[in-house]
């Protein structure tokens, strides 16, 4: 669980070959919060403080409406594609891509469903 200085927290679960170390840009990420605390933009803020906003495009995602963005470049040598979906009170942001291209795994995450 990861707190910030407002004491939010949210979950972040790490995807790909060694889910307990850092990985680097290479790893999929997951974070799990509370959609009354966190808004996609706070959370794009939480992964990178020095990035320049990239704007955010509607999209679906199983089937229920989100919410995708870019998240780096400027300073930051690396742009990922994250995604940001509400369901059942909590927001799900993720950035699931390859991990040597950084390109979106599309057909991974159109396979998303939520119950």
């Amino acid at each position: 669980m990861i707190t910030d200085e407002s004491n939010r927290s949210y979950q972040i679960y790490r995807l790909g070959i060694d889910p307990s170390s850092s990985g680097g840009p290479g790893t999929s990420l997951v974070i799990v919060a509370d959609a009354v605390e966190w808004t996609p933009e706070d959370i794009a803020l939480a992964m990178c403080s020095t990035c320049p906003e990239n704007g955010f495009e509607e999209v679906a995602v199983g089937g229920k409406p989100g919410l995708r963005t870019e998240i780096g470049g400027g300073g930051v040598p690396m742009v990922i594609t994250w995604t940001f979906v509400e369901n059942q009170g909590k927001l799900i942001a993720f950035a699931i891509h390859d991990p040597q291209t950084l390109a979106p795994l599309n057909a991974v995450i159109e396979s998303i469903q939520f119950e």
